[in-house]
């Protein structure tokens, strides 16, 4: 079969002209052209000969010459090699000579400050950072309720039978957000909210509420509240490594959860916990709102007052100091939280209803320089503890902290951090273990004029914690919910006939915005790139090269399993959100593009960092780069394109422009296929032993079906189509910018032309485009035993059998690659390509399902077919929403061009957006979850990553009917 493709900037082939191998046969051929001849005397003593001694001193002079020129040219080829090596390395890890998109003036000042903090570290579940490298973060752990010791939830996770869900319910990506965790018999909320006004420092106050009660239902009945309590874990550390200016003193900590509390007082009124620790159903869910009120709910107990220029909530009955009383005292989010007055005189830690207060830690930054962590708490338990220490490793802190207790306990038999500090420490950790229900609000301060003394806020501290705590804090977060929910309305209302006949679906939209928006992360690092073969050498310093250091804001497909940046899944991410936020779209869009090397390429998964890192397994760190992606980015830019009205549209679209360029020249070059206008995706595996049929990874479709044999004789209509799309909108975009596009305006005539991507991709006996290559059917995967070398065991494993010689064919595959033409629009709306291809796509035979267009025709030989004995099939089968959104929105333009087939288009579009929104939403309400994938069988549940808050949020679209 012919060998891998080889392009400049490494494969995975060798170039035979520099091989080893030939240099070292070549070597040979020299050394025998120089020895020395056979002489007849051999062992006697030679005659003298003066005329034979000078010709023979003479012949070794000239070889000698021979061999020094010999020599020099060695070492000028092996210089110039050198130099060329050098400069191929220089290309790789160098960054694009252009003006860097996220230098625009439209993302720094107001924007850049107001955007600092936020939820950006979304491997977590709950994890808040600014958008700066190697700054102060914060995150939030807690005791998962197991059977198993210390286990601590951390990092988010799936698959754990005990956590039933979690995830962003409201998510503005600015200032609110709030989130729902669902973790064995323990219903928990957590909310976050950033505060501005002129005393903050640079990037404002930000506020965390964490509020936990027993679910009875899962905690099987009634439940003494006693038996039952919560561990709780809150820290914030230093990622320089540089230490933290101070740690709360210990009877400072243990004071957050003193008990007892008196009932009537913390509760707020009789039966107000019960034997469950839970009040009446009324009183129960104004609780897990944490003050939150629904419209028209009574409000006449209460009234405002003054104090000290702040506006507080007081009892219209007692004037303030509130007692059981009835109805409005069993609303346990106002009760059991004291709005955060003013601090009482004698200690600057006890204020309203008998709120206790402590500084976790404190510090200085550069940036927004002095700051405060503070722990506010109404609640009772067993007590409270802390530890600081010092690691460079916040990847696995929870290791560390997991650690710590263990050790306190074997000391001291209480499972509780040890009350200590280390020297120089930049981590500190509160513990609070209470009865529940419990609300604690974490309060960060920032540009302080001073720090606050022990034992007790300053006045300037105590002023700002009492806007951000408490009642004051229950009313803010209710009002940002209220108009997070008005602006989600109003930006994405509810097809009238979807919400008609699907229940549910509004807040299943809000939901997957909230998740795609609360997946937004902020990474800093440099990402692994593979050494080419032709380039290794054995002084290189590392196995891998390093980018140059790089910060990236992205949106990411799945917290627990893909928290970091994927370039294929990006465009489809900021297609959602550029509806919501523009600006942060723009900005997101601005980092990925930053991210161009000098020859156009882009890693298409960045892995910065070792928090990045730590979810993903070895092998799949390094990116190379002759592999590409998906131009995806091209989608929501060319909408961006369409609607250029405005300074700051048409600034980002110029600042996009040149790099844009480069990123199409890159594919144009390096994925160029041995026809003209032909194309297909470097990296598969041709000698692969383990693989049905070799991945490509690079296309984004992973194991989808290709040519069984992969070679340079191939032809991917996927790639084909993307390039056109591509080139078609940086003409557009050029023209919008007032630069000169002719070049890709002749390039996307031709790519577009239509005769000549039949030639190239239609299968005139199939009456369906495909795939070209070498290829055969008669390949399958055979158990075959092996020895192991090292321990002489034998096991068996399943390797790839060719029963079937290949031959360059069409690939007979039909799925998700063959309706490129069609996802793309490249198919004229008269062409009765069209009409055969819309009839392909309703064959329920083929890809119509009640769930949507499954991936692989369950025809196909290789539908729902591992490709591995450890791979279960991925793209042979399950339904996947960003191919069906494109397929609908491939559908609307279809049915709004006058032709022959806009009826069916017409038809089929509404037919496909009813079953995806209808299953997406059931499987949603069933499990609390987006999925990455749904079955293409009878029932349609969810399968694979969740929860998935990447581009399964094209619900937001779909249901929207925004195309």
């Amino acid at each position: 079969m012919p060998p891998p493709a080889r392009r400049r900037g490494g494969g995975s082939g060798v170039d035979d002209s520099s091989s080893p191998r030939a240099d070292g046969g070549a070597k040979g051929k020299r050394a025998q052209a120089h020895r020395a001849p056979h002489h007849p005397h051999r062992g006697k003593a030679a005659p003298a000969n003066p005329a034979w001694n000078a010709a023979v001193l003479a012949l070794l002079l000239a070889a000698g010459c021979v061999a020094a020129l010999i020599v020099v040219l060695m070492w000028g080829e092996a210089l110039l090699g050198g130099s060329d090596a050098r400069s191929e390395k220089q290309r790789h890890l160098t960054s694009l000579k252009a003006p860097r998109v996220s230098d625009l003036p439209m993302f720094k000042g107001d924007y850049s400050e107001k955007m600092l903090w936020g939820t950006y570290r979304p491997h977590l579940y709950l994890g808040i950072r600014p958008r700066l490298p190697r700054s102060v973060v914060a995150g939030a752990m807690w005791w998962a309720p197991r059977q198993d010791d210390f286990v601590i939830r951390h990092m988010c996770e799936q698959h754990d039978p005990v956590l039933h869900t979690y995830g962003w319910l409201r998510h503005d990506g600015r200032t609110y957000a709030r989130q729902e965790v669902r973790d064995g018999p323990f219903d928990m909320s957590t909310r976050f909210l950033k505060s501005f006004n002129g005393s903050t420092g640079y990037g404002g106050d930000w506020a965390v509420r964490v509020a936990v009660d027993i679910n009875r239902e899962r905690a099987g009945g009634a439940v003494n509240a006693q038996s039952l309590p919560f561990t709780f874990f809150f820290y914030v550390a230093d990622e320089s490594g540089a230490p933290l200016h101070d740690v709360p003193a210990v009877e400072e900590v243990a004071r957050l959860v003193q008990q007892p509390l008196d009932a009537a007082q913390a509760i707020g009124g009789e039966g107000a916990r019960g034997s469950g620790g839970r009040g009446g159903e009324e009183g129960e869910e104004e609780w897990m709102r944490g003050g939150i009120k629904e419209e028209g709910e009574d409000e006449e107990e209460e009234e405002e007052e003054e104090v000290g220029g702040l506006r507080r909530l007081r009892s219209v009955e007692d004037g303030g100091g509130r007692q059981g009383s009835g109805r409005g005292d069993t609303r346990r989010g106002r009760a059991l939280m004291g709005e955060g007055g003013e601090a009482e005189e004698a200690d600057g830690h006890e204020g309203h209803e008998g709120q206790r207060s402590a500084v976790v830690a404190s510090g200085v930054s550069d940036v927004f320089g002095r700051w405060e962590l503070h722990a506010v708490a109404q609640a009772e338990g067993p007590g409270a503890a802390y530890e600081a220490f010092h690691t460079r490793h916040l990847h696995n802190l929870s290791d560390a902290v997991r650690a710590a207790m263990i050790h306190n306990y074997q000391a001291t038999q209480q499972p509780t951090l040890g009350n200590k500090a280390q020297a120089g420490a930049n981590v500190a950790v509160i513990q609070l273990t209470t009865f529940l229900p419990s609300v604690v609000d974490f309060v960060f301060l920032s540009g302080l004029a001073a720090f606050s003394p022990p034992h007790s806020p300053s006045p300037e501290s105590a002023s700002r914690l009492n806007l951000l705590s408490g009642r004051a804090l229950a009313r803010r977060v209710a009002e940002a919910e209220t108009a997070v929910e008005r602006r989600m309305q109003a930006a994405f209302p509810v097809a009238s006939e979807l919400a008609e006949k699907i229940p549910g679906v509004g807040d299943a939209v809000k939901a997957s915005l909230s998740s795609l928006v609360g997946g937004m992360g902020y990474f800093y690092g440099q990402s692994r790139i593979a050494i080419p073969p032709h380039l290794k050498t054995p002084g290189d310093p590392l196995p891998y090269w390093q980018y140059w250091p790089a910060a990236l804001f992205t949106a990411t497909p799945s917290r627990p399993v893909f928290p970091r940046g994927f370039l294929w899944d990006e465009g489809f991410h900021q297609l959602v959100l550029r509806r919501w936020d523009e600006r942060a779209s723009m900005d997101a869009l601005g980092h990925w593009l930053d991210l161009l090397n000098a020859d156009g390429w882009i890693p298409r998964e960045q892995i910065l960092g070792a928090e990045a890192r730590s979810k993903v397994p070895e092998e799949f760190i390094q990116q190379h780069v002759s592999n590409g992606n998906p131009p995806t980015l091209f989608l929501p830019l060319t909408g961006g394109a369409a609607e250029a009205e405005g300074c700051e549209r048409l600034s980002f679209l110029r600042a996009c422009f040149p790099r844009l360029k480069a990123w199409f020249h890159w594919f144009n070059s390096s994925q160029a296929g041995k026809l003209p206008g032909s194309y297909y995706w470097r990296g598969r595996d041709a000698d692969t032993v383990r693989e049905l049929n070799p991945k490509t990874l690079q296309s984004g479709l992973d194991d989808y079906p290709r040519a069984s044999h992969p070679s340079a004789d191939e032809r991917h209509v996927d790639l084909r189509c993307w390039l056109a799309m591509a080139a078609g909108a940086i003409a557009k975009i050029g023209g919008v910018v007032g630069e000169g596009v002719q070049e890709y305006e002749a390039t996307a005539r031709h790519l577009a032309d239509f005769t000549n991507l039949n030639e190239l991709h239609w299968d005139g006996k199939r009456q369906r485009y495909a795939d070209y290559g070498n290829h055969t059917e008669k390949v399958r995967l055979e158990a075959v035993d092996t020895v192991d070398p090292v321990t002489h065991s034998m096991h068996r494993e399943h390797r790839r059998a060719v029963r079937g010689s290949p031959t360059l064919r069409f690939v007979p595959h039909f799925g998700y690659v063959s309706l490129f033409p069609l996802l793309l629009r490249l198919i004229p709306p008269h062409a009765d390509e069209l009409g055969q291809q819309l009839e392909l796509l309703r064959s329920e035979k083929l890809l119509w399902t009640d769930y949507g267009l499954r991936s692989l025709a369950a025809t196909s030989s290789l539908y729902m077919r591992r490709n591995t004995e450890h791979d279960p099939p991925y793209w042979r089968g399950p339904v996947w929403i960003n191919l069906n959104y494109l397929a609908l929105s491939a559908l609307r333009f279809y049915s709004s061009e006058s032709g022959p087939h806009s009826s069916t288009a017409g038809e089929l579009h509404r037919q496909l957006r009813f079953n995806l929104v209808r299953n997406i939403v059931g499987r949603y309400q069933e499990s609390g979850y987006l999925w990455e994938q749904y079955d293409n069988t009878a029932d349609g549940r969810g399968k694979g990553a969740h929860p998935f808050t990447g581009w399964t949020a094209l619900l937001v679209l779909i249901a929207s009917d925004s195309f």
